[in-house]
């Protein structure tokens, strides 16, 4: 499992490896087929996984009921469809439990597909180009009590509606709508982001 992206200074090849570590091959643009734009769509499917187990590790301890209750039902949907348990691999961790399925396969559902839509896909931001408004605001939110960022976890970035939320924190929705107000006053007064939007 990765954990660490490959060097921008290094993504002229790309380096396959097994399992266990272990060099298998090199891959390197006009050779075998190979274009600069499949190295570098490679690379951006590792630089996903590494922001993806990274993610993971920090997903804090209340949110794994959360998880537990989808993956249960991941699993009933899966036997249904497929009259069998789920490897251990193809149920998705925490974090990539709430991605988009289709966002990461073609029409066609073919991962990789022809390279003529990869230029398209490889617009999609890399980390190391996060705006600085963005790392603030995450910055802002792991500084708050645990019990806020429960409530910016559900209510702004899952969008789940107040009474949900507090029917799941086991508080009011009055509660959450209380909290929701300082959780606004808390970014937009930011002294940081208010020198930023200036």
């Amino acid at each position: 499992m990765k954990y660490k992206k490959t060097p921008k200074s290094k993504k002229g090849t790309y380096k396959l490896f097994d399992d266990d570590g272990h060099f298998i091959t090199e891959y390197k643009p006009g050779k075998d087929g190979v274009t600069e734009v499949d190295i570098l769509n490679l690379h951006r499917i590792d630089d996903h996984e590494v922001y993806v187990n990274c993610k993971e590790i920090k997903l804090p301890k209340w949110y794994q009921p959360i998880y537990d209750e989808w993956k249960e039902k991941f699993i009933a949907d899966f036997k249904e469809q497929y009259g069998r348990e789920p490897f251990a691999d193809e149920i998705p961790g925490k974090y990539r439990a709430f991605e988009s399925i289709d966002a990461q396969t073609d029409s066609d559902g073919d991962e990789l597909s022809d390279s003529s839509h990869l230029e398209k896909e490889l617009a999609v931001s890399d980390e190391e180009d996060v705006p600085d408004t963005i790392i603030r605001l995450r910055e802002i939110i792991e500084d708050m009590p645990e019990k806020w960022q429960q409530i910016y976890k559900l209510h702004f970035i899952e969008g789940l509606p107040k009474a949900k939320v507090g029917r799941m924190l086991d508080i009011t929705d009055v509660r959450v709508g209380q909290l929701v107000k300082k959780i606004k006053s808390a970014i937009a007064n930011d002294e940081i982001l208010k020198q930023i939007y200036r």
